[in-house]
């Protein structure tokens, strides 16, 4: 799967670090998602190509290094972004695990894309 900038537009949502700590919800674990949602904010937050500049520009994250952006791990950070995801979106706070992305003092959320065989009853 390739994460395209249209994709991640949608999926993602970057909040601004706080230190509140949730207490349900957690991390989705590392998986190719992850791994390929970590390589394309890596690429753009160091790229000087003008679409990422754009595209930075969108979503208010500045170039920085790529060691500067991380997948989470920490379950009660992905908690305390997932309430504020929902929020953000003005939709109910369902306690899914999600992904966390730090890109520097921000996060970056992004919702588990299944492969349909473990959605199906």
């Amino acid at each position: 799967m390739r994460h395209s900038s249209a994709l991640l537009l949608s999926a993602l949502l970057l909040v601004a670090a706080t230190d509140a700590r949730g207490q349900q919800g957690g991390c989705n674990a590392p998986t190719d998602q992850s791994t390929e949602g970590l390589a394309w904010l890596k690429r753009l937050v160091t790229s000087t190509v003008p679409s990422a500049v754009v595209m930075r520009a969108k979503l208010q994250v500045t170039a920085t290094s790529a060691s500067q952006v991380t997948l989470v791990t920490d379950n009660s950070i992905c908690s305390s972004v997932a309430q504020a995801r929902a929020a953000d979106m003005q939709v109910p706070y369902d306690n899914a695990p999600i992904y966390v992305y730090r890109v520097g003092n921000l996060y970056a959320a992004e919702e588990h894309v299944g492969t349909g065989v473990e959605n199906q009853n």
